[in-house]
């Protein structure tokens, strides 16, 4: 928050959500890949899905053709209730830790998953032929980043907090987390200090290419709070 009351959010991080799936244990003959495989009946019990609201209520929105994402009407709200509940009864579990889709992946407990690009590195080196979905309906788009929330008495000197900023921001920062966990970094510098193979095998070697495949559909207030609702019904089973 700035001095003439402005927010300000820093990007740091950047990447997409689609699926994480075994390609010797599934079998999508010959079909386009798609958000619709969370839903497939033909693996009861060996699905895992990211335990959020948001990214639930839309994911199912997308393999009902909504496109409407950010504002759903009641009425599409109850035809993505029918199938987040036929859902439920699909899944292994909701994660709220990736690390957690990841161990069952590698001992063949699931065999797709809701997953962020760092998971097809961890799971991929362990041998594991797996591959990070393009969905036909469109991967979701993040970033995630900094703000300094207002705080009183705060005990840290300003002076500090943007050392700490101009340090996650710097170059070295960004090359780590693109070599590392396969998402892009804020800090065009960074690119240039990862082997170009690297690159290329994360998919960011044209930030605009992969972002156009995405979408990102930020949820206003109103309808946050039903998509809340909604996904907390249906895992309770009201």
């Amino acid at each position: 928050l700035t001095s003439s009351g402005e927010n300000l959010f820093v990007p740091w991080d950047w990447g997409n959500s689609s699926i994480l799936y075994r390609t010797d244990l599934v079998n999508l003959d010959g079909e386009e890949e798609s958000w619709g495989l969370l839903f497939d009946e033909r693996y009861k019990g060996r699905l895992a899905t990211y335990d959020a609201p948001q990214p639930g209520v839309q994911v199912a929105a997308q393999v009902l053709g909504f496109t409407n994402l950010e504002s759903l009407t009641d009425g599409q709200l109850g035809e993505i209730r029918v199938l987040l509940e036929k859902q439920r009864e699909l899944l292994r579990f909701y994660w709220e830790s990736q690390s957690e889709a990841g161990q069952a992946m590698v001992n063949g407990e699931v065999v797709a998953t809701y997953a962020w690009n760092d998971l097809y590195k961890t799971v991929s080196d362990q041998g594991l032929p797996v591959k990070y979905m393009a969905p036909k309906e469109g991967a979701r788009n993040w970033v995630c980043g900094f703000v300094m929330a207002h705080q009183e008495n705060r005990t840290t000197s300003e002076d500090k907090i943007y050392d700490f900023l101009d340090a996650m921001m710097s170059p070295e920062a960004g090359a780590f987390l693109i070599d590392a966990y396969s998402y892009g970094a804020s800090n065009a510098k960074s690119f240039d200090m990862v082997p170009a193979e690297r690159i290329d095998e994360t998919g960011l070697s044209d930030p605009e290419a992969f972002l156009a495949k995405g979408i990102l559909a930020p949820i206003p207030p109103e309808f946050d709070e039903k998509y809340i609702l909604l996904w907390e019904e249906v895992k309770l089973g009201m």
